[in-house]
């Protein structure tokens, strides 16, 4: 079987023919994908029309008015990954062997934009991973000079086909984009991001029960255990409106000598790579911590303000452990609406993979 590529050391060395990048008609734009697939390495070509996820590429690109034929396309790796039957050190080692063609292209060609389709591309030109995190948005990438927009890869769409709208809409970033003279559009009256850590939240309370607002609220703790004695509720958030939040911290750790502090015990690493063992750590209560503890239940016990949570099982365990760790009566929790993550389950399950990246993003919808 035919072979170019002269990297010995790769896994996939004569496992299979490589695939060779496809020239558009403007250039200006390089996509890049993850590795070919079966009809690819058949017709030596990255996404080819009538493979699902070629076929899906095209018919986005075509809904927000962009011609596939217009962009330069390529793969991240010349030759197919088949990551079931590789580990993932091999797939790192291919990736590696197959950087210096990878990024050819964007060597060569100076584009304004790189589409980064899938993680293996993200990681090829960015050298970050998590696509799931980093899709939706444009950044400045230092070394080849260019914008660059992280997406999921058609094929994960094909097998997950509930997320097609999110592919589509990142197309649409893309073709505002081209429009706007190969630039991110600038957003006007951009909100600044506020959050703030504070002590009282009471007049906070009074505001939101006069507004009836929507409050999304969540917890920090020691751990997930709520039964555990060592169990400790770290701090609680409340976020009115996207881009807002306020922070009230109960219990801080401190060093052995500090005054107040008191010893918990709970399983740590002591040292890169070693497994957890238990180890005692030193903690003490935040100041005003018995107002800060009554503001979380007059909060909570509040019928005027809706309340919405992620985890929110998790959440209500966590505040019904702080009170009985004080022997105080838990809150009697009122007008609490929604669980998100759930709701995101029941509406896609797809979004419930993937809830902690979209977070609150769904109070905008209600």
């Amino acid at each position: 079987m035919e072979k170019t590529c002269g990297k010995r050391e790769c896994p996939l060395w004569t496992k299979g023919p490589e695939v060779p990048f496809e020239k558009g008609r403007v250039n200006k734009i390089v996509g890049m994908g993850e590795s070919p697939g079966k009809w690819e390495e058949r017709k030596r070509k990255p996404f080819w029309f009538e493979a699902d996820a070629g076929g899906l590429l095209r018919s986005c690109l075509k809904e927000v008015s962009l011609d596939y034929g217009d962009h330069f396309w390529c793969n991240s790796a010349r030759c197919r990954i088949d990551k079931d039957s590789l580990s993932a050190r091999e797939v790192t080692d291919i990736l590696a062997c197959c950087h210096d063609k990878a990024i050819a292209p964007i060597k060569l060609l100076k584009p304004k934009g790189v589409l980064l389709m899938g993680d293996f591309a993200l990681r090829q030109v960015t050298r970050k991973h998590g696509i799931t995190k980093q899709r939706g948005r444009w950044e400045w990438n230092e070394e080849f000079q260019c914008w660059v927009l992280p997406v999921f890869h058609p094929a994960y769409i094909c097998r997950n086909m509930g997320l097609r709208k999110r592919l589509v809409d990142d197309f649409r970033m893309l073709k505002e984009f081209i429009d706007n003279d190969y630039a991110p559009p600038k957003v006007s009256k951009r909100r600044e991001r506020n959050y703030k850590e504070v002590e009282d939240i009471s007049l906070l309370i009074k505001e939101w029960e006069e507004r009836e607002e929507t409050v999304g609220f969540d917890t920090e703790a020691q751990g997930l255990d709520w039964l555990n004695p060592n169990f400790l509720m770290i701090s609680a958030q409340f976020s009115p409106e996207r881009g807002e939040a306020y922070e009230i911290t109960l219990h801080e750790e401190v060093s052995q000598e500090e005054p107040h502090a008191f010893e918990i015990t709970w399983p740590r690493r002591s040292g890169k790579g070693k497994k957890l063992e238990p180890t005692a750590v030193f903690i003490r209560k935040a100041p005003s911590f018995d107002k800060k503890l009554q503001s979380i239940a007059d909060f909570l016990s509040s019928e005027k303000i809706k309340k919405y949570m992620m985890h929110g099982n998790h959440d209500l365990h966590t505040v019904e452990a702080a009170f009985k760790r004080e022997e105080l009566k838990p809150p009697i929790v009122r007008n609490y609406r929604m669980d998100v993550q759930a709701a995101a389950n029941l509406y896609d399950e797809n979004l419930f993979k993937m809830s902690s990246s979209v977070n609150y993003r769904w109070l905008s919808l209600m």
